[in-house]
This record gives structure tokens, C-alpha cells and sequence, in this order.
């Protein structure tokens, strides 16, 4: 945390636009954390929103993929302190089944970089992520493909499918 993001804390004289604008610095850093994981954004909601448009789908459709993701990560507690710090009402909502994965996902910016994870998250989505197989995966888990996978629910049931699955990769991730 900044100095200055402390002295506001301190006071309470943060609000959401200076939350959202620290993330928005954080996403655009080009630092390296560790000297083997290269910054890099996983995924990002916007990338998804030609193929919902295409297909006449409400654009919250495009959070749903990532959010069930990024869910996952939450509740593996893979997501850095930051995030904690920037986003731990939404976090509390979504650990509490108050909001679905898709709201936590746009909650956070629609975006999922390598900075918003711990190591150990980082090293994972490293290993699984960007070989593409999170999105075989999916697509697998809810029988969705040729762009039926934006089509998939916001649901709890849904998303604990798919978390079994990831339970499992991580397994065998080692």
C-alpha cells in the first residue's frame, strides 16, 4: 500500500474512485514479481464482448466465464492481499453466496492479471490458464462450445461444477 493510500485509510478519505484507480496502476504495471512468471493478463471481460454482441446476449454474459474463474481463486484464497484490501466487501458477498461469480468478476474491473494472484495462484494459472485448457474445460463441464459457452448461467450449481473440476486440476498441477 502506498504512503499516501495509508494516510487516507487513516482518515477514511478513501472512496471507490481512488480504489479503482489504484487497480487500474496495478494493471498497468509491466513489473516482474518473480523471475520465472511473466506478468500477463489471464483474462478480461471485454475480450468476450464481440462474441456476446455477435450472438445477441446480454453483455453480462461476458463475466460469466472468467467470474466462475476468478470465484475459484477467491475461494482457494489465490487472490493477493490487495485485492483483499480493494475488494473484501465484494469478496465477503460472494464467499457468502450474496453475489454470483459473474458480479465479482465485474465488481473487479472485468479483468484477471497475474498481480491480483498470490505466487502460488500465479504459478497455477501459469501452468493451467495459459495453455488454454481453463476454457476446454469449460466448455466441457457445460457441454457449451461454438460460442455456447457465454450462454452458461450465473448459478451457484454451475459454479460448483465447474470448482470441482478446478479442485482437480490443481491436484494435478502438483
Amino acid at each position: 500500500m502506498s504512503f499516501m493510500r495509508a494516510i487516507q485509510k487513516m482518515f477514511n478519505r478513501s472512496s471507490a474512485v481512488d480504489d479503482q484507480q489504484q487497480v487500474i496502476e496495478n494493471f498497468k504495471r509491466t513489473r516482474r514479481r518473480n523471475n520465472d512468471l511473466v506478468v500477463a493478463f489471464f483474462d478480461r471481460a471485454d475480450w468476450h464482448y464481440d462474441a456476446i454482441r455477435q450472438k445477441g446476449l446480454d453483455e453480462g454474459q461476458m463475466y460469466v466465464p472468467g467470474g466462475m474463474l476468478l470465484g475459484w481463486l477467491v475461494e482457494k484464497e489465490f487472490v493477493s492481499d490487495e485485492m483483499y484490501e480493494l475488494y473484501g466487501e465484494e469478496i465477503e458477498d460472494f464467499l457468502n453466496q450474496r453475489i454470483g461469480p459473474a458480479d465479482l468478476y465485474q465488481a473487479m474491473e472485468g479483468k484477471l492479471h497475474q498481480d491480483m494472484l498470490t505466487k502460488e495462484g500465479a504459478r497455477f494459472m501459469q501452468f493451467y490458464f495459459s495453455a488454454g485448457n481453463y476454457f476446454t474445460d469449460y466448455e466441457n463441464t457445460f457441454d457449451a462450445r461454438d460460442g455456447a459457452q457465454y450462454s452458461v448461467s450465473d448459478s451457484w450449481s454451475n459454479y460448483e461444477k465447474l470448482a470441482k473440476l478446478l479442485d482437480l486440476r490443481f491436484r494435478e498441477a502438483g
